[in-house]
């Protein structure tokens, strides 16, 4: 029956790449079981970020839609973690944390852009894990998509070949054909570390045709959206100097970006049937997450950049051929993806890497599936509003707007504060939550982390802040509608940090903002390649 029903699955997968204009024979090897072999002493390594990918936007996820039918079959295949949060809901700060297994505290880059217009220094200190793997005589390539996760973040540092777009971004059909001319020119060398990034769920969401249309209004999401009070209304984007609004509705937002996550799976089945294709994909090693999640229209917010549980809850898949799939509930963290992958696979070597890593390996039978895990918003190394998960509570510290505490358990959706109600479990996560927080400040002095290099004072990050204003992100602590995040204003954000300074934290930067909805952006074709 299993048999007559993936042959099902791959007429059907087929028909749809037909009206799509997608090679059938793509679409027929993604569908295909992956060969159960030993792995060799060093399996290659391939992680795919998805920015913006809500996990709740998976069918592997229990999402009613057909999204994602390529990274649903790899995921009957792999271990499925349920409750992955990422650290921060903003994109080169978790990108960050992934390849550090460090806190954006940590690692010192809390925003995409510094709240002096600048942009954050790597950590001299901290390794990227593609430096780390290099040394082990690993080949490593990075294909990013957009702007924020370029070669000026941080990122590129330790990959020999490094592809990133002139552009702001471009779409995961062009980042795939850079891979595949860098695959069919004998790019492709084993032991490989691949880490590949697609940009296409992050607003505006454009999905080409027949994505475009592929979802539309119907009970299901009507139910959807009553469960978690989903706002009619997803946000207000500000439009031109005069601040101009247009109103988003959330269906039509919902639908659209379902669009480019059915568009992003398709191209992540063509990914993967190429490294069918090359022979590698059994001797290959596959992680499939997400930096950050996407509001919407949850809690009234459009975007990303705040702390509530859609802007966090991110995919984790990892798939180890001739490893039993299975689903995992603990709850774990971004930093906690690589440190995970090298206890799966203990021959690869991860030791030094190892040594950094705030993040841990979340299969170890010892671990304590209630340890705290932190999340903040995007700007302030000693945070304005950030938050503590332990177990199945979550504790939210807004100086300015009032404590908030929620039972994931009974409550998933964040909709009822518990905090006045569960004052003395409020009480104690508050000052457990202080501790944490300081103590990852002091990591990050330990890491010399947190500089900031003004535009004035280097002519590439001048260009990179150019760039990502273009894409409507602002400054941290800048006032204005954000991408998700809710700004207080200079009022708010001074009274938040006098109540964290008198908490023990050293500095009083402003809240952020976040990011605004992007501006309209033509997705362009243009590359920039590193050889090393």
């Amino acid at each position: 029956m299993r048999n007559i029903a993936r042959f099902r699955l791959t007429v059907l997968a087929m028909a749809v790449a037909a009206a799509a204009g997608v090679s059938g024979l793509a679409w027929s090897m993604a569908a295909q079981p992956a060969p159960q072999s030993p792995l060799p002493a060093k399996p290659n390594i391939l992680v795919i970020t998805i920015d913006t990918m809500r996990a709740d936007h998976l069918g592997c996820y229990g999402y009613f839609r057909d999204t994602s039918p390529h990274i649903d079959a790899l995921a009957k295949e792999s271990i499925v973690f349920d409750n992955c949060n990422s650290p921060m809901a903003q994109t080169l700060p978790t990108h960050t944390s992934i390849f550090t297994s460090v806190y954006p505290r940590e690692h010192g880059i809390v925003a995409n852009i510094a709240q002096t217009g600048g942009m954050y220094k790597p950590s001299p200190v901290l390794q990227t894990f593609a430096t780390a793997i290099g040394k082990q005589g690993y080949a490593t390539a990075g294909f990013v998509s957009a702007e924020p996760v370029k070669q000026i973040g941080g990122l590129a540092a330790g990959f020999q070949k490094w592809y990133e777009p002139d552009d702001k971004k471009v779409e995961a059909d062009w980042t795939n054909r850079k891979i595949f001319e860098w695959i069919d020119a004998g790019g492709l060398k084993e032991p490989f570390f691949l880490w590949v990034h697609y940009f296409d769920p992050h607003a505006k969401y454009e999905p080409p045709a027949p994505y475009d249309t592929m979802f539309q209004d119907d009970e299901k999401l009507d139910t959807y959206m009553t469960d978690r009070a989903f706002g009619m209304e997803a946000g207000k984007e500000r439009l031109g100097k005069e601040n101009h609004t247009k109103i988003k509705k959330s269906k039509e937002s919902i639908n659209l970006y379902d669009g480019e996550v059915r568009w992003t799976d398709e191209n992540i089945g063509r990914l993967c049937a190429r490294l069918k294709e090359k022979g590698v994909w059994d001797k290959t090693v596959i992680v499939i997450t997400g930096d950050h999640g996407e509001g919407l229209g949850q809690h009234n917010l459009t975007g990303h950049g705040n702390i509530w549980g859609e802007q966090l809850h991110v995919p984790l898949l990892i798939h180890v051929p001739g490893q039993a799939p299975r689903r995992v509930a603990t709850r774990v963290t971004s930093p906690d993806i690589l440190p995970t992958v090298l206890a799966l696979v203990p021959s690869i070597p991860g030791a030094e890497f190892l040594k950094q890593a705030s993040g841990v390996n979340v299969l170890a039978p010892n671990l304590d599936a209630s340890r705290p895990l932190y999340a903040q918003l995007p700007g302030s190394r000693t945070v304005m509003v950030h938050s503590l998960t332990v177990g199945d509570w979550r504790f939210i510290r807004h100086p300015a707007k009032g404590d908030m505490l929620f039972n994931l358990k009974d409550d998933p959706f964040e909709l009822h504060n518990l905090a006045d109600k569960s004052a003395d479990r409020a009480s104690q996560m508050r000052e457990e939550l202080q501790k944490v927080a300081i103590a990852q400040s002091a990591n990050g002095k330990k890491h010399k982390a947190g500089e900031v290099i003004k535009p004035e004072d280097d002519e590439a990050v001048k260009a990179a802040v150019k760039n990502l204003k273009g894409m409507g992100y602002v400054e941290e602590g800048s006032e204005g509608e954000a991408e998700g995040a809710e700004s207080e204003g200079e009022e708010g954000a001074a009274a938040s940090g006098k109540a964290l300074k008198g908490q023990g934290y050293t500095d009083d930067e402003e809240e952020s903002a976040g990011a605004k909805q992007p501006a309209k952006d033509k997705k362009g074709k243009k590359e920039k390649d590193k050889e090393e």
